[in-house]
């Protein structure tokens, strides 16, 4: 979902998510654990569950120079989730945890990452 995202109140969103390294950081090494939680504007966070997913990127090491994820990218493992919408609408933040065999770990959280109002339809 792109910044201006809307999504219905009550429902669920589906994200698919890339995890990995730059190419050429080190230490690096294989995802060995992810979570990810979400919050509506204020809340508290609430854990999302990860399924394993396929993805085309590298699943190993590679050669590269490391300037950036999209196109210079290592040890990714790929995930997918479904996550819900509050009911009253709002902001819904993101949360992503993930460690490496290397015991490297990062969390990332992701502020406004899409916006959960009433659909609008005609009858």
């Amino acid at each position: 979902m792109g910044r201006n995202s809307v999504a219905a109140r009550g429902s669920a969103v589906t994200l698919g998510l890339e995890l990995g390294h730059v190419a050429g950081t080190a230490p690096a090494g294989a995802i060995t654990g992810a979570t990810l939680a979400a919050r509506a504007a204020g809340g508290e966070w609430v854990p999302v569950s990860l399924k394993s997913a396929k993805t085309d990127a590298p699943t190993g090491a590679v050669e590269g120079d490391g300037y950036i994820f999209a196109v210079s990218r290592a040890w990714v493992s790929g995930y997918s989730a479904r996550i819900p919408v509050p009911d009253q609408g709002g902001w819904v933040d993101l949360r992503v945890t993930a460690t490496d065999a290397s015991c490297n770990s990062d969390t990332l959280d992701i502020e406004m990452a899409f916006l959960g109002e009433i659909a609008m339809c005609c009858r």
